[in-house]
Formats: structure tokens, sequence, C-alpha cells
């Protein structure tokens, strides 16, 4: 268990044994660091004044110099953390529904009111989304006046039967019963503050950012475990108020319900819709009403195969809800397989409007997706097209490796994963150094729940670091399903966190390049150094570029090359921008940095000189 994983464990626990002190000591603590960033604004303000007083008083050209040296970046950054602070938190969006539309859902909704004691909502919104929620935003920032929002998603609406939608919906009632929803608007206002802030300050790196770096290395994380600790609570409580609301066993059956469908039937769901579109030019006009066919019969042999992993998840560092065997334990409510549902919450509560909504929803998601699913038609066709003069050159004549790879490839995407597997693995036995075919059979071998598969992940792990985080996450998904040991657990999320932390290094060495930093001759071959010179001479308005090598000390082997281009004249197009897109068009291996020359890097270009003469000259 990770050191943060491990505090929020306690703060949990803590919360537990304090249920009425423990939300106080973390409103107060969301309150700390508010205190503490207005104590640095209110002393930079002092500081302004001060020196303008200075200025005013003294009345000479030196003091009236120093006050607008100091003054105006002090102003700056104050600006700068009060822009940063500002959250707007914006209303959900989705098609509104009225009374007047859904009696019996408004007839449902103002029971439980009555019952809660809540206050009167806002609107109701009717969302694409497996989820139902009661959102609250502040009209007026840190002044308050809340609306009150309660977001349906009809597909959930579609997988629930009356009764265990009303449990949800008692659920979530239950958290602006307990005053939960306010405290945590005021939670998430603070946290997501404080993110913008120092995202903020380190993306200008800003000098101010030392202010706040220290604290908020404490304060972040032990707020973030104690908020944390708080929500898992509240959702225990709420769960506790909805079985009170209808019964223990409806709001466990919703539980499981959410949990099975949400996380496998309507994956599954759209996997199969995506698969369409390699036969299909266009994208299914249907598509929300095809769902909830789905959705109301899930055939009952891959749920029971689901259903015991999903009991043996824990709940995991950063989840702000408890695991599904924890909230089902806290309700007494033995776990059973979700059963097929005679009717749904959507047919029984909408009426006549769930096939407006439907419809409605179906038609939004195909025009949204309408172009991007034409284009991926026609890439699918070119694949197999191009997949057909692989099979048909494979009959007279042995494949180069990277077309063998190609096949391989385009065999999964084309007609499945267990078409392509045997093809990845006979790639792997003749290349058993090629980290994506490594990776790609390791992946399809535990989808099959094949242990054998740990290994191919393993090797491609050793092969990329790249491949380490999404190799430890399949790892770690199937040892989970299995129930594995929790060493051997522990053991892959500290491969995953020293991964993370390889890479996270390696990319702020190559963040940026100064003429302090260590440079060395390149790493380029003559065939990458003739494609580049071809790419340069494409570029109007050049006259010379030199190209070195920027030392770095984490991933030596993935060179960081800095390639320096000379303007004939300080044309505005030379910018940023124009640096990154040849950057990103350069034929040359790792990563490169493209540096427009001017009277700021003379210094950069005295070290480019006296490690290499030009890579390329405009001819004279």
């Amino acid at each position: 268990m990770s050191e943060f994983a491990h505090l929020a464990s306690r703060m949990e626990q803590r919360a537990r044994q304090h249920p009425k002190a423990f939300p106080l000591w973390v409103l107060a603590l969301s309150y700390l660091g508010w205190v503490y960033v207005a104590l640095i604004v209110a002393t930079i303000l002092g500081l302004i004044g001060g020196l303008a007083l200075a200025a005013f008083y003294l009345r000479q050209a030196v003091a009236i110099k120093l006050a607008l040296k100091l003054g105006i970046p002090l102003l700056v950054l104050a600006g700068l953390i009060l822009r940063a602070l500002w959250v707007k938190l914006e209303p959900p969006q989705g098609i509104a529904v009225g009374r007047e539309q859904a009696p019996r859902l408004f007839t449902l909704i103002d029971e439980l009111r009555a019952r809660l004691q809540i206050p009167r909502l806002t609107s109701v919104v009717v969302t694409d989304d497996f989820n139902a929620a009661v959102s609250q935003t502040p009209r007026l920032g840190l002044l308050g006046w809340y609306r009150r929002d309660l977001i349906l998603g009809l597909p959930l609406m579609h997988a629930l039967s009356p009764t265990q939608f009303k449990a949800v919906l008692g659920h979530e009632f239950g958290h602006l019963s307990g005053a939960h929803g306010r405290r945590g608007v005021r939670i998430y206002r603070a946290r997501q503050a404080w993110y913008q802030l120092m995202t903020a300050l380190e993306t200008d790196r800003h000098w101010g950012t030392k202010l706040f770096r220290r604290f908020f290395e404490w304060y972040a994380p032990y707020f973030g475990a104690c908020s944390l600790g708080l929500a898992r609570l509240h959702e225990l409580e709420a769960d506790r108020m909805a079985a009170e609301l209808t019964t223990a066993e409806a709001i466990g059956e919703a539980l499981i319900r959410v949990e099975l469908l949400g996380a496998s039937a309507a994956q599954r769901f759209w996997s199969e819709v995506q698969h369409r579109v390699g036969v299909d030019p266009d994208p299914p006009p249907g598509v929300y009403a095809e769902m909830r066919d789905a959705l109301a019969a899930p055939p009952m042999e891959p749920m029971h195969a689901l259903l015991q992993p999903a009991l043996q998840r824990t709940t995991g560092g950063d989840d702000t809800h408890p695991a599904l065997s924890e909230r089902l334990r806290a309700l007494a409510v033995s776990p059973e397989p979700p059963r097929p549902i005679t009717d749904n919450a959507a047919e029984q509560l909408l009426g006549d409007l769930d096939r407006t909504l439907t419809e409605e929803l179906s038609r939004k998601w195909a025009a949204g997706v309408r172009e991007q699913w034409r284009e991926e038609h026609r890439r699918r066709v070119q694949e197999r097209e191009r997949l057909t003069v692989l099979e048909d050159a494979v009959r007279t004549r042995p494949l180069l490796p990277q077309e063998e790879w190609e096949r391989a490839a385009l065999t999964e995407e084309t007609l499945g994963p267990e078409a392509a597997l045997p093809l990845y693995l006979t790639f792997v036995a003749a290349h058993p150094e090629h980290a994506s075919a490594l990776f790609a059979a390791g992946r399809l071998r535990l989808e099959r729940e094949d242990p054998e598969g740990i290994g191919l992940l393993e090797r491609a792990m050793a092969q990329d670091v790249d491949a380490v985080l999404p190799a430890c996450q399949l790892i770690l998904a199937h040892l989970s399903a299995k129930g594995a040991p929790p060493e051997d657990v522990a053991r892959y999320v500290e491969r995953a966190d020293r991964g993370r932390e390889l890479l996270q290094r390696a990319a702020a060495e190559r963040e940026s390049i100064s003429v302090n930093d260590s440079f060395g001759r390149h790493a380029a071959c003559e065939a990458h150094l003739s494609a580049l010179r071809q790419a340069l001479e494409s570029q109007v308005g050049l006259t010379a570029a030199w190209l070195i090598r920027k030392e770095v000390q984490h991933l030596p082997e993935r060179p960081l090359h800095v390639l320096l281009v000379e303007p004939r004249t300080r044309a505005k197009e030379k910018s940023g921008d124009w640096a990154r897109r040849l950057a990103a068009e350069l034929p040359l291996p790792g990563e490169c940095f493209v540096v427009v020359l001017d009277s700021s890097t003379k210094a950069l270009k005295r070290r480019a000189t006296e490690l290499s003469v030009p890579v390329w000259e405009a001819p004279a």
C-alpha cells in the first residue's frame, strides 16, 4: 500500500470513530489552506503598499525605480494567485425534464424530499451517463446561494428496477439530508483551487512557487487523505439512509447492478458497437435503445464470473467510494448476481418520455461521432485491404519482420484477438526483444485469463520503460480478479510507482534547454542526417543549423537532440509554434528541441559551434 493510501485508510478509520467531529475537522482543514493563501496575499499587498508609500514620501528617482522594480512583480504574483484560486463550477449539462413531462418521477422525488426534509431542487436533467447524482453549485462562488440539480443517467434508469432506482435516488438525496453536498462542494473547491494555483505557478515557472511548495507538500496529501476518508464515510451514511427509505436488499441489489453492469456490460456493449465501425459506414441510429435491451437482461454466466472479482476488490488509495464488499457488509446484505428485470425505472417513471429521451440521446450521439466514425470506417477498409495484400504475400514469400508485425497488428484490428494471438506468439518467438509484440501477446493472454501473459509483460517491461505502467495495470487487474496474495499485488504497485517516477524524472530534465546544460555531439547516423538536411531544405528563411545532444541522467539511451536554426531575419513566423511543429516532423532518433537563434541565445550558439560544424547550410 502506498504512503498516501495508508494515510487515507487511517483517516477513514478516524472518520468512523468520530463521525461528528471529523467532518468539522476536514472543513477547518480546508479553511487552513485559504488562511495560508490569504496571509501570503496580504503580505504581498502590504509590501506593495510599503514600497508605494516609500516612493511617495521619499520622492527620489532611486526609490521610485526600486518601488516599480519590486512592486510590479509582486503585483503580478498577487494577480496570478487570485486568478488561479477562482474555481468556477458549471451547472450540469443534459436534457431538462419538467414536472408536466414526467409526473411519476416528480411524485417520487417529492416523496423522498418530504421524508428526508431536503430543499427544493433547481432542475432535473437527464444525461447519457451510467450514473445518478445531485450537483450543488454556488451561484455566487464563495458567497453561496446554491442551485441543486438532480442528474439522472438514462442508461442507469434502464438498468435498474423501480425499487432499485428509488434506493439509488434515496442514496443521492441522503447526501443532501446529511449536508454532505455543501460540505463536499467546499472541500472540492478548496482541493481544486490548490491544484490550479500550483499548476499556474509551475507552468509559468514563477519564483512565487517557493512561497507555497513547502506548505502544500505537507498540506495537499494530508487534506486529500482526510477528504477521502470523509467522502467514504458519507457514502456509507447515504447507503444507510437509502436502506431506511426502501430496504437494505434494494440498495444492495442496486449497488451490485451498478458495479457489474456499469463496469462490464456497458463496456462490452460499447466494444461491440465499436466493432461495427469496420462494416457500417455510419453510426447506428438507435444505440441507446440497443443499450436499454442489453442492460435489462444481461447474460447470467458473465455476471456470475464478474461478481467474485468485484467482491474481492478493496478500497483503493484514491477511491472516494468504499469497495462493494465493504458497502454490502455495512448493509448486512448477501451478494447475489444481478437477475433480469421485468420492467425498468425509466419505463415506469418517465412513461412516453423514455422513448423520446432515448431517441434524442441516440441522435445526439450519432451526430457527435458521425465524422469520426466515417473516418475510422475508411481506415478500417484500408486496413482490410492491406491485410489482404500481406496474406497474399505470405503465400509466395517470407515476410519481412516489419511486415510480420504489421500483419499481426492488422489481424487483431480486423479479425479480433483470437486470430491475432498465434501470430503475436510466432513473432515473439522469432523476435524475443520486440517490446510491442511482447506486450500485445501478454495483454491478449491475460484477457484469456492465462497467467503466462504475466511473463510476456515482464519481458516487455524489461525492454521498454514505457511499457511498465500499462503492463503493471494489466497485471494488477488480473491479480485482483484472481484474489492474489497482497504481497504479489504490492510488488507490482511498487514497480509501477518506480516506473512512473523514472518517467517523471526523465520528462522533467527534458522540459527545457539552458546554456548551463551539458551538451555533447549528436547521435544521429548518416541516414538520419541526410533526411534532416532534406527536411531543412524545405523550410524557407533559414541560413544554417547545428545539431547537438543534451546529456541526460535518466533514460540516456533515448537521446535528446537540440537543433539550433538560424533565420535570415527575425521573422515572426519563426515562433515557438513553428519550432514545435518542426521538431515533431524531424527524422531523428529520440526527442528533439528546435531553438530559433536570436540575440538571447548567443551563448547557446557558441556552445553548439564549439561541438560541431553546421549540419546544414543554405546555398550561397
